[in-house]
């Protein structure tokens, strides 16, 4: 009888030691959240936009696993302003669904910049995957790409 009691205390222990790894990991500066909910966010712009152009922006946010209370706010960098469209959802989602947010953005000077797209659990407010795209906007070209840009080359 007491060790059931005490595998009980132990499962539970090990149970929230694993809720708070996974919160922390979170805010440690990880790139990648722990997938707990299947929700993944992917970023991308219909075109390299440089200073006075547009572009669409499009964040698909896939779920494996029903989820609900999901909120995705989508951050622009100080050189793009938002145009039309949205960049934030709020919703549920069935297992295997995959939703689109779309807005018009417009690049409004040359430098570095990134999009970030955040997804969040609103019950937990658990932190449940990031997006980025990083930008170098100048007036000849823009480069768009999702991991970090040399600034060798963009205005600071």
């Amino acid at each position: 009888m007491e060790i059931v009691a005490a595998l009980k205390v132990l499962k539970l222990t090990l149970i929230l030691l694993l809720a708070v790894v996974s919160s922390l990991s979170c805010f440690m500066g990880s790139q990648d959240p722990p997938r707990m909910w299947n929700i993944k966010l992917d970023l991308s712009l219909s075109s390299a936009p440089r200073p006075g152009e547009t572009a669409e922006l499009t964040c698909h946010i896939s779920c494996a696993k029903a989820t609900d209370n999901v909120t995705v706010i989508i951050q622009l960098p100080e050189n793009m302003d938002y145009v039309s469209g949205n960049l934030i959802w709020r919703g549920s989602m069935q297992s295997g669904s995959v939703v689109s947010i779309k807005s018009t953005v417009k690049a409004v000077r040359e430098g570095a910049g990134e999009i970030k797209a955040v997804a969040q659990l609103d019950t937990y407010r658990t932190l449940l995957d990031v997006a980025h795209l990083y930008l170098d906007i100048t007036p000849a070209s823009t480069k768009v790409s999702q991991v970090p840009i040399s600034q060798s080359g963009s205005a600071k």
